[in-house]
């Protein structure tokens, strides 16, 4: 499926909008998931089970997505679900995707690293628990779930709010706030960095699809390395997922590029630019306040 993309122009109204229904989205999803806390916290209803804490700390998340997402469609709403993404992607351009995906991510994940031993932080990481049923209730909330809600809300909706106004204007404009939300600084380098990466499946084929398979997998892989690390088992299924599924993508595609002779279809980006969000201040005082959040 092929985007229709405006040439560059100045900043509109409606971009300004666009922007700041991207921006608000975020706040309101940080809004709800915060006040679900403080009413867990007040009436002393957190679990001190691991498996339950991880299954509510999930259950608060997909509740904030799905409010924010609520809210956000009645007070701009779309027509149909191509503005949302749902709808088929363009055909032959999964592999490639893929590998960008993957050295953005892999990219992300070394600068957070950097981040980490820089600051000297200790990693927040959770401890999953050994019951195979309890394993497989946070398997589920850590990785499926996320995919899929995520997906819907930051590149769904507040990507297709930016997307008919330019190429990187949606991608950027979404991937930052996306970032900003997790966190500790080294998270958000490393989520920003999947938010361009994702972001820009959303708009080369105008669909969800891909962006959903690529972060479930990425999901996928952190929760085997997780479960590795703390229970010294899964190994070989980390080594496949970390690298041999890539190199697998990577032989595919050089096969495809040698059997066919086609160079992947890129739409090329038009519209306004990374610089247009300059301009939108309510996005900027909502990045303002989530980095105040992050550093302080």
């Amino acid at each position: 499926m092929t985007e229709m993309h405006p040439k560059k122009e100045g900043v509109t109204k409606k971009m300004q909008q666009a922007a700041a229904m991207c921006g608000v989205g975020a706040m309101l999803y940080l809004l709800v998931a915060r006040l679900m806390v403080s009413a867990l916290v007040a009436m002393n209803a957190i679990p001190r089970n691991e498996a339950q804490l991880l299954v509510t700390q999930g259950g608060i998340t997909l509740v904030a997505i799905f409010t924010a997402f609520l809210i956000i469609y009645v007070i701009h709403p779309v027509r149909g679900l191509e503005p949302l993404g749902i709808v088929k992607p363009r055909q032959g351009c999964g592999l490639w995707l893929f590998l960008v995906f993957w050295i953005l991510m892999t990219t992300g994940s070394g600068m957070g690293d950097l981040a980490t031993r820089i600051s000297r932080q200790v990693s927040g990481a959770v401890h999953l628990p050994g019951s195979i049923w309890e394993l497989l209730a946070c398997g589920m909330v850590l990785t499926i779930l996320p995919a899929v809600a995520e997906e819907l809300l930051f590149r769904g909706l507040l990507q297709g709010y930016l997307q008919p106004y330019g190429f990187w204007f949606a991608v950027i404009g979404q991937a930052v706030v996306f970032g900003l939300l997790h966190g500790d600084f080294a998270s958000c380098l490393v989520a920003t960095m999947g938010g361009i990466a994702l972001g820009l499946c959303r708009a080369s084929t105008g669909s969800l699809v891909w962006g959903i398979v690529f972060h479930l997998y990425n999901n996928t892989t952190a929760f085997v390395t997780l479960y590795n690390e703390q229970y010294g088992i899964a190994g070989a299924l980390q080594l496949a997922l970390q690298y041999i599924v890539p190199t697998v993508v990577l032989v595919g595609y050089a096969l495809n590029r040698i059997v066919t002779k086609k160079t992947p279809q890129l739409i090329r980006a038009s519209g306004a630019g990374v610089d247009a969000l300059a301009h939108c201040h309510v996005w900027l005082a909502c990045v303002g306040i989530l980095l105040l959040r992050v550093i302080f």
